[in-house]
């Protein structure tokens, strides 16, 4: 069975720190005005940058190919159930992001 946590968000840029599949996280949101879209730096509990400059886009696990880092769950970004990645005005809206774990993990 596969617990979701929903990561609160707002539609600006913005910095928390959470708990993830029992590890303590800083997430950047940042808006990438070329590209159109979010991009986000996951960082440790010391702030020491883990992964940088992923783009939020939709229908795959974002940290898939950074699995060897030790992340214990996935993290997938949504949009009212369509392919189109959050807009700057929708993150945290009616788009964000989930952190998926498998129960047990």
């Amino acid at each position: 069975m596969t617990e979701l946590y929903e990561i609160p968000l707002i539609p600006e840029p913005q910095t928390l720190t959470l708990s993830l599949g029992g590890a303590d996280y800083a997430l950047r949101l940042r808006w990438n005005d070329h590209a159109s879209l979010w991009i986000i730096d996951l960082a440790d509990a010391d702030e020491n940058d883990l992964v940088c400059g992923i783009p939020l886009v939709t229908g795959v696990d974002l940290l898939e190919q950074y699995q060897h880092l030790g992340f214990n769950g996935g993290l997938y970004a949504y949009e009212n159930d369509t392919d189109v990645p959050p807009s700057f005005d929708t993150l945290g809206v009616s788009g964000g992001l989930v952190w998926a774990t498998e129960a047990g993990e």
